[in-house]
């Protein structure tokens, strides 16, 4: 809501200034967000299927805006997210419906790209039998920690050293324990 919130302002700023813009809530978006956020440089594509990006994770909401204003454009970003979710996996581990793939090497051509492929089927049906979003894959995936300067570091070894990768990953279980059980409040509360 926020996310989209945003976008409205942001088109309103930008067409008064005196260029076209269209707000692209997250919600209702005419077009795919996770590979034009990519693309934006906003994050990597995870194990989850989400955007995820190195400051906030997988753990936002996007929101855009169509617009003619002349900007300099960004490029993809490569910060080791793809080598990490590849040695990691505690998404796929903990997704109670089964829609992430498990495993090492699961990556497929979609759309000519070589990606983790989550079946949004499963998914959804898993949110309609518990009556509400699920988000399992957020609260447990390692880049969804605070931006203290513990985890920033954490972030920015992995970023460096790939050859760490896999032990930052072991030691994100050994020292969080995920373990299967009740949805944090978060995700079942209401908001309203």
């Amino acid at each position: 809501m926020h996310a989209s919130y945003i976008s409205i302002i942001i088109a309103n700023l930008i067409r008064n200034l005196g260029w076209r813009a269209r707000p692209l809530p997250s919600f209702n978006a005419p077009y795919l967000v996770v590979p034009a956020f990519i693309d934006a440089g906003i994050g990597e594509y995870g194990r989850c299927g989400y955007v995820v990006s190195k400051e906030f994770g997988n753990n936002f909401r996007p929101g855009g805006v169509a617009t003619d204003l002349p900007m300099a454009h960004d490029r993809p970003v490569d910060f080791g997210l793809q080598d990490f979710c590849e040695r990691c996996g505690i998404c796929a581990e903990f997704c109670p419906s089964g829609a992430l793939p498990r495993g090492r090497n699961q990556k497929v051509a979609v759309r000519g790209v070589r990606r983790w492929h989550m079946d949004p089927e499963k998914c959804y049906m898993y949110w309609c039998t518990i009556g509400h979003g699920c988000g399992i894959c957020q609260a447990v995936c390692p880049w969804n920690h605070k931006n203290n300067l513990f985890h920033s570091l954490v972030r920015e070894t992995a970023e460096r050293f790939p050859y760490l990768r896999g032990l930052l990953a072991k030691g994100e279980e050994l020292t969080y324990s995920h373990k299967p059980g009740p949805e944090p409040r978060w995700m079942t509360d209401d908001i309203f």
